[in-house]
């Protein structure tokens, strides 16, 4: 029989008391009687293989996605990944148990859990992956939601807390504004400073989130250009693009080069519609 966790058991008191009533009717199905072929981890761990279900942790989602573009951060979360696989053509050495590992209070903490995955008409109803046979991000949620005590307690957090935990890092948070509402990048050579140190911190494998802040009553409201505030978003690249012209032209007269920064948004519902956008 595969092993079932009794201290996260697979009943309410595991989603939250005020979760559980909102959603109502919870079926817990094991990941192997999900998929004919479930995987931890299908084509490589990337940042795409983690989207939000009904659960407020964009927070948690996008932390999980930036983390997946560092692979020698996500293996130390998620260790000896391929030990933990379903093995197909040994279907009883299945043990239905998976490890991830936390920082948490100066040590790295290790945490089982089971394959029991909330869901509803089959399939989860919270983090899930764009391939159905694939669970690392159900699982690493089912985790972390474990040492916080419930599903319902990832409802609303801290960016840099989920990023602390991954990494066992220090944590900063850059604001782009005073309190007073005070624009602090608007010199372009203080630009030219936060691009330059974001480039380097990516580029040395820091996970760098952001988001926009939503004062009283703009919570998940979309702004002109498509992002959503209140809504965390994973840096998923930092490049300088050339642009212009090409060839023999541009080697002699230098080709011009634009910042950009590439977000993620693990909701995935509104999009940016500005420059560079799609079309």
């Amino acid at each position: 029989m595969p092993w079932t966790d009794h201290t996260f058991p697979a009943n309410d008191s595991s989603i939250g008391l005020q979760k559980s009533r909102e959603l109502g009717r919870i079926d817990w199905i094991r990941a192997a009687d999900m998929s004919n072929r479930p995987r931890l981890v299908t084509d490589g761990v990337g940042r795409h293989d983690v989207v939000q279900g009904k659960l407020g942790n964009c927070w948690f989602v996008a932390a999980s996605s930036v983390l997946a573009g560092v692979p020698i951060l996500w293996d130390k979360v998620v260790p000896e990944a391929q030990d933990q696989e379903w093995d197909i053509e040994y279907p009883d050495k299945y043990s239905g148990i998976f490890r991830f590992q936390f920082w948490r209070f100066g040590n790295w903490l290790e945490v089982l859990v089971d394959d029991l995955i909330p869901t509803r008409d089959g399939v989860p109803i919270f983090t899930y992956s764009k391939d159905k046979d694939e669970f690392w991000g159900a699982l690493l949620e089912k985790a972390y939601a474990k040492i916080h005590g419930s599903y319902e307690a990832l409802d609303g957090g801290n960016l840099s807390d989920a990023l602390v935990d991954f990494t066992g890092g220090i944590s900063e948070m850059i604001s782009l504004e005073s309190d007073a509402g005070l624009k602090l990048f608007e010199e372009e050579e203080k630009k030219t400073d936060l691009y330059d140190r974001v480039f380097r911190e990516v580029s040395e494998h820091a996970l760098v989130c952001c988001a926009i802040r939503a004062r009283k009553g703009e919570k998940l409201q979309k702004t002109e250009y498509g992002l959503v505030k209140g809504h965390a978003y994973g840096v998923t690249a930092v490049k300088n693009v050339p642009i212009g012209e090409t060839g023999l032209v541009a080697f002699f007269k230098g080709r011009e080069k634009v910042p950009l920064v590439r977000l993620r948004n693990p909701w995935g519902e509104k999009e940016w519609n500005g420059a560079f956008s799609d079309g």
